[in-house]
């Protein structure tokens, strides 16, 4: 056995080899359990057994759900020459990582078979010095930290030990996009003054960061963002990503149609908040998709868009995070990423250019949901009237290439 999978101090199962492939399986105790904390929604639809395992493929090993764990994009890219590379890279990564990992799963070397069955590059011998800080794991592109913020010294902020981890977010400069921190600062600023549920936020300099691994930049601001998956006494809140409850692959979060028929729709998004979260939630919920129309964010995908489990069991939907204003940067595209409402058929699934969305749009999302529409659409009138007058507040305070791209995209769009 490679590893044992836990959500806090909760076994859930085992990670094992089989093969070509790793193999997940669920502990007998754990499934006995009347009141087991959940893992994903994609299992919660199946029945489950401990001689049922999910495996990932001879091309990509590692089971689809913990590797919309594992990170993206730079963060990814500096983790990875950390370790010898090997056909198993991912399950080398995640047990790297696995102490900090998204929510509450752990991820953490069977303390009854130290190596004996692990893949050489995966064993816990060959992990680098403890002392090492880029030890967590954070979803997105762009470069991330988890941090401590002293609560005695605001300004002192550190990258944590190993097995410490952080309540902090800190996202750093982009050398790609001019001024992204200053830009999500701005429109999480613009969400929660419209009423929208968003942690805590703010700019710092990159300097005041210590303890950073030599791969991040020196440079420059970093907007740190408190997690909502961690609590002030370091209890952690699980969580789990659309791609996940999709089951669906992290390459794939922008695809309309994953093979072999899954369609990737808000509509489909709204409707399992619905079902598990209740209208109040839902309601939240098109509040976002309204948002993204107005703020011009044409990058909130699968994996932009989570459940959170703070009793454990039952799911709500997350605070709003990465909220960027993509039309600001001309080399992207305009469309939603995934597909708005739910077609008759996937062929036909299309992506829709944000300023075209419009309120008989938001009703068909409802009804699709099974949302009434018409209280739907006057929440989210609503909202556009609050949303529109709240731009004017922080308007001033965006990068000036920001306040003149929401300005045009505003004047063009339909809600």
């Amino acid at each position: 056995m490679i590893a044992q999978v836990m959500l806090n101090d909760v076994l859930v199962g085992y990670l094992d080899r089989a093969g070509d492939v790793i193999a997940f399986t669920f502990d007998e105790a754990y499934l006995a359990s009347p009141d087991r904390p959940v893992l994903g929604q994609a299992f919660e639809d199946r029945v489950l057994s401990p001689d049922q395992p999910f495996t990932g493929s001879p091309s990509i090993p590692l089971p689809t759900f913990f590797r919309n764990a594992l990170p993206e994009g730079a963060l990814r890219k500096v983790v990875e020459a950390r370790l010898q590379h090997s056909r198993f890279i991912e399950l080398d990564m995640l047990l790297r990582l696995g102490p900090d990992l998204p929510g509450a799963l752990r991820v953490v070397a069977d303390p009854l078979d130290p190596g004996a069955d692990m893949p050489e590059a995966a064993s816990p011998r060959r992990a680098a010095d403890t002392a090492d800080p880029l030890r967590f794991s954070l979803s997105g592109v762009q470069l991330k930290a988890s941090v401590h913020v002293d609560l005695d010294d605001e300004q002192k902020i550190t990258l944590p030990l190993a097995g410490q981890g952080g309540r902090w977010i800190a996202k750093f400069p982009s050398s790609a996009f001019r001024d992204l921190p200053e830009n999500e600062l701005t429109m999480l600023r613009w969400a929660r003054i419209a009423g929208l549920d968003v942690p805590d936020n703010r700019i710092i300099d990159v300097a005041s960061i210590q303890n950073l691994p030599t791969e991040f930049p020196r440079e420059g601001r970093a907007l740190l963002v408190r997690r909502f998956d961690r609590t002030a006494s370091q209890h952690r809140i699980h969580q789990e990503d659309f791609a996940q409850v999709f089951e669906i692959e992290p390459e794939e979060k922008y695809l309309l149609v994953v093979p072999p028929d899954v369609t990737v729709t808000y509509a489909g998004i709204g409707a399992v908040v619905s079902a598990l979260a209740g209208e109040d939630d839902f309601k939240e919920f098109v509040r976002r998709v309204a948002f993204m129309v107005l703020s011009g964010n044409a990058d909130a995908h699968a994996k932009n868009w989570s459940l959170i489990y703070p009793d454990r069991v039952h799911a709500r939907l997350s605070p709003l995070y990465d909220a960027v204003s993509t039309v600001a940067y001309p080399s992207l595209h305009r469309t939603m990423p995934l597909g708005l409402l739910q077609p008759e058929d996937p062929a036909r699934a299309a992506r829709v250019p944000l300023e075209a969305v419009t309120y008989s749009d938001v009703r068909e999302l409802a009804e699709q949901a099974g949302e009434p529409a018409d209280s739907i659409e006057l929440e989210v009138r609503g909202f556009v009237e609050r949303a529109r007058s709240a731009w004017r507040e922080v308007r001033s305070d965006a990068p000036s290439f920001v306040a003149e791209a929401v300005d045009r995209h505003l004047e063009s769009v339909a809600l």
